[in-house]
């Protein structure tokens, strides 16, 4: 999994991309450099404002390109419990019980602008 991310990163380096969960852009910039520790991807992107900022993104459940090219992190549940209703039901219902991430259950997309 390790090569396979950085392999789709190093296609994006010196290329603006928007980082995106549905419609929602989170980050965006031109990619700079990313680092993968551990569980850990840190990415680092020049705004718009010329601004150098840094982020940490989880590990994906799975990584793929989809058919217009944009660069997907899975974090949904389905990837992560192989689709096993039962032990999605039972991670939704501890996921109420308190605080959960930005991108549990989402789909970060890497889009490029073109």
């Amino acid at each position: 999994m390790k090569n396979q991310i950085d392999t789709a990163l190093a296609d994006l380096l010196q290329r603006n991309v928007k980082l995106m969960i549905g419609p929602k852009i989170i980050r965006q910039g031109k990619l700079l450099i990313y680092t993968i520790d551990e569980y850990i991807i840190t990415v680092t992107l020049k705004n718009l404002k010329k601004q150098v900022k840094i982020y940490d993104i989880y590990y994906p459940y799975s990584i793929y390109h989809e058919d217009n090219g944009e660069l997907v992190f899975d974090y949904t549940l389905e990837e992560l419990t192989g689709g096993k209703d039962e032990m999605i039901d039972e991670l939704v219902e501890i996921s109420k019980a308190g605080k959960t991430h930005k991108l549990f259950n989402e789909k970060l997309h890497f889009t490029v602008d073109r």
